[in-house]
């Protein structure tokens, strides 16, 4: 009987223990349910802010009719549209395919791959503007339902920027193939050519072929490679880099004949194929050198011609006063002379008639007085004798005190205390050029007080001439009219001097020659 009633209840106690442990594994299958659940959800949710953080735009559609199921802010952007505007609703719809056709050839690719990377189409917005657009499309699970992810990628201002880097470039090319004036492009570093548009094939006489082969160094003369060398290490070394065309200077190149012509170059940093690059042109200007040498030439030559003629006249003018004031003053006096013995004669006899007489003597002597003094200032005005025996300092000195009494200007002449040992040349061009400038003042300025001044340094002497006058304009110096002031240009020159005339309106006029002078010459005296 016990063992009857020991049977059921073991086989409850066994059921119990079964029941127990199917409650525990179920309570441990809805544990891990509940953490997958809560991993599902948190995926879901980082999920969900990725896609709607994604600075790329994407849109979830149902595969079976192609529906549009979510999109982020960014597609909204790209397209100009709003959130309801899009959802529930394909993209045909929409309007974004440039044609049923290609909407076509795209879900085909899908069908065929499984899914696309970076298939190149061009979709339409909301105003209808085209956008190039690279399309990524993967199959995904959305709450059971098959569905589509699809980013796009808008490329349309990088295929612009494309398109007007290869328009540039082939402007470039054309610029640089068809220039008429030798172009090349170098490595900085090894001075190989990278390339040579025609006109430097023509002008230097190699091939492309063999300029490939050559640097900058083969079409130099071997002088002046260490020069190319140090030219360019400083352009490689430069702290700050070279922005737009520069001058590169005057360089000597050598044509494959051996022909040696000067070249005019700029230069300039530029991109060639992935790698820093420098693009030179040359302009060949070796018959403008050519032609700059013989008009220098020319005009030394006229110069010097100026200098001799100049030299000849000086010594015309003091011959000419020299002669003046000998023969004609000797004539004069002598004619004084004879005029004073007859006065003296006659003045004795009481007769009225010799009265008369007396008096027109007497007038004729005054003449004669006042033509001896005219007769000494032309020879004075033709070739000062102080200039001559006394040097420039006392002519100066001479000519201002004449001037003032002349025409009531007050002359202020700042001299040197001591002599200086002047060129006759130099001497006899400034006294000359002061000549002509006190004589402007006199006749255009309306001065009434001019300042002279000269000084020696250890170099040059200078000569300034100040006056309070109403100033001389800009284009009175540079007018072709202005005779006097190219003279005393001139005069500058022959002396490789520097002649600089400065005009303030209503303040007066400075008139300043400066005259190189040589080292033997070394008198000193203080500066104005």
């Amino acid at each position: 009987m016990d063992l009857l009633n020991d049977e059921p209840e073991e086989r409850v106690n066994d059921r119990t223990r079964q029941l127990q442990a199917a409650i525990r594994e179920l309570k441990s299958e809805i544990a891990e349910r509940k953490l997958v659940e809560d991993a599902l959800s948190k995926s879901e949710e980082r999920f969900a802010r990725a896609f709607h953080a994604n600075p790329a735009a994407i849109v979830i559609s149902l595969l079976e009719d192609g529906r549009v199921v979510d999109v982020n802010d960014s597609l909204l952007k790209l397209f100009g549209l709003e959130r309801h505007e899009v959802i529930g609703r394909t993209s045909t719809e929409l309007g974004w395919w440039q044609g049923p056709a290609e909407r076509l050839r795209f879900i085909e690719a899908l069908r065929e791959r499984g899914s696309l990377r970076c298939r190149e189409v061009q979709l339409r917005t909301k105003s209808g503007a085209p956008r190039d657009i690279i399309l990524s499309t993967e199959w995904i699970d959305v709450g059971g339902q098959e569905c589509l992810l699809t980013m796009f990628q808008d490329i349309t201002d990088r295929k612009k920027s494309e398109e007007a880097l290869r328009v540039s470039e082939e402007q470039y090319r054309l610029l640089f193939e068809r220039n008429p004036h030798p172009m090349w492009v170098v490595d900085p570093e090894t001075l190989a050519y990278l390339a040579v548009n025609e006109a430097a094939v023509r002008q230097y006489g190699y091939s492309r072929e063999e300029f490939a082969k050559m640097t900058l160094e083969d079409l130099r003369p071997s002088e002046d490679v260490p020069a190319l060398l140090n030219h360019f290490s400083r352009v490689v070394n430069s702290e700050s880099p070279e922005v737009g065309i520069r001058p590169a200077g005057v360089w000597r190149h050598r044509k494959k004949d051996g022909t040696i012509i000067d070249v005019e170059v700029t230069r300039s940093h530029i991109a060639f194929r992935g790698r820093n690059a420098v693009l030179g042109l040359g302009t060949d200007i070796t018959e403008r050198l050519r032609a700059e040498e013989d008009l220098k030439l020319s005009r030394q030559q006229l110069r010097a011609l100026s200098a001799r003629i100049e030299s000849i006249r000086e010594e015309e003018k003091a011959l000419l006063a020299r002669e003046i004031h000998d023969e004609f003053g000797q004539v004069l006096t002598a004619l004084k002379m004879s005029l004073v013995t007859v006065s003296r004669r006659l003045s004795s006899v009481g007769d009225p008639v010799i009265a008369s007489v007396l008096e027109r003597l007497e007038a004729m002597s005054r003449t004669i007085d006042s033509t001896v003094d005219r007769i000494r200032r032309i020879a004075l005005d033709l070739r000062p004798d102080l200039l001559d025996n006394l040097g420039l300092i006392a002519a100066i000195e001479w000519y201002a005190a004449e001037f003032q009494a002349r025409t009531g200007i007050t002359c202020v002449a700042k001299l040197p205390d001591v002599h200086l040992a002047i060129d006759k040349g130099h001497g006899t061009a400034l006294f000359r050029i002061l000549q002509e400038t006190l004589t402007n003042v006199a006749r255009h300025a309306g001065a009434t007080i001019i300042d002279i001044c000269l000084s020696r340094n250890v170099r040059d002497l200078v000569l300034e001439v100040r006056d309070n006058g109403r100033g001389i304009t800009e284009a009175e110096i540079t007018g072709s009219r202005s005779l006097g002031l190219l003279g005393m240009k001139e005069r500058s020159l022959l002396l490789n001097g520097e002649l600089k005339i400065q005009g303030v309106p209503g303040k007066g006029t400075i008139v300043c020659i400066r005259v190189p002078l040589r080292a033997s010459e070394d008198a000193l005296a203080p500066a104005c």
